[in-house]
């Protein structure tokens, strides 16, 4: 008798599975991420300007 189960390859399989899976991690919005990058990176620019200058 012929199996009624799809499959499909191991590899794809466990990265869908993990993508899909949720966590209790703390939940942040991706624009709340971009944007602490961008200012993170800012910070450390001036920082550098700033002590270049000293």
């Amino acid at each position: 008798m012929a199996r009624d189960k799809v499959s499909t390859p191991r590899s794809s399989t466990g990265i869908v599975q993990f993508a899909d899976a949720e966590t209790g991690g703390p939940k942040m919005d991706p624009r709340a991420v971009v944007i602490a990058s961008v200012g993170l990176i800012f910070i450390i620019k001036l920082v550098s300007l700033l002590m270049a200058g000293a």
